[in-house]
């Protein structure tokens, strides 16, 4: 187990070395200097466009394309209200005693 000085000293060198990443641009910038730091030292990769992204007129002259990725399903409603039924009773089955009432009111209204 670290005693407590050496957990304030590890502490401490964590904060100066995330301090010093993100004064260089390292890491993700928070505060206005930092900010321009990072700017300052990714400038060229910022205003470079990337390679891997398509020619955006190329994407406009396509136009809307389906994504055969995306499954298009129809909701099963009964499951569905079962979920929510389950959900109700907080997860815990229906005793056989209440679905015995449950059956005898749906077969009355029958």
């Amino acid at each position: 187990m670290k005693l407590q000085s050496e957990l304030n000293e590890e502490s401490r060198i964590i904060h100066l070395l995330n301090e010093c990443l993100r004064a260089n641009g390292d890491l993700i910038p928070v505060t206005l200097v930092q900010v321009m730091a990072f700017e300052f030292r990714y400038q060229e990769d910022l205003n470079k466009p990337s390679s891997k992204l398509p020619d955006p007129y190329e994407l406009l002259a396509r136009g809307r394309k389906q994504n055969p990725d995306i499954i298009n399903s129809e909701i099963n409603r009964s499951v569905e209200t079962q979920y929510f039924s389950a959900a109700a009773r907080n997860g815990k089955e229906i005793s056989d005693e209440i679905r015995k009432k449950m059956d005898d009111d749906r077969n009355s209204k029958n």
